[in-house]
């Protein structure tokens, strides 16, 4: 599309654009396994930046509700709102994974890989690999 090539995101890691998001999503879509049957209920516990927009488009992606976690938020109310919104899989940022209190919910932990540094005007002459890379784990 028209936003392939434009810095759509930026964090202190870079800046990436339209299609470095959008594979990056889209990894996540299909790492995250089979759609199920009935809605799925998705919380993130991320930072501002790629790891957060692009788990949020990944949720969407697969037709799921969102559900965000905040990372200021002692983890009793994080347990409550993972309980209430009866949550299926956690994605949590790497940097934030100590704050997620225990779950017995499958978690799935965005790991940044290098060169998740390198900025997306450095990457314009064709489709680049996803920054991110996905771990699929139980806690």
């Amino acid at each position: 599309g028209r936003h392939a090539d434009r810095t759509l995101v930026s964090d202190a890691s870079g800046a990436y654009t339209g299609r470095e998001l959008f594979l990056t999503a889209a990894a996540l879509a299909r790492d995250l396994g089979p759609v199920t049957d009935r809605p799925e209920r998705i919380a993130v516990l991320a930072s501002p930046g790629l790891a957060y927009v692009a788990s949020m488009l990944a949720v969407w992606m697969r037709g799921a509700m969102f559900v965000p976690l905040c990372p200021e938020h002692p983890p009793a109310e994080m347990a409550y709102v993972l309980d209430d919104a009866d949550v299926d899989v956690v994605v949590v940022d790497e940097r934030l994974a100590s704050l997620l209190p225990a779950t017995s919910r499958r978690t799935v932990t965005a790991m940044c890989t290098l060169p998740c540094a390198t900025p997306a005007r450095a990457s314009h002459a064709g489709l680049s690999p996803p920054r991110l890379r996905w771990l699929l784990s139980n806690r």
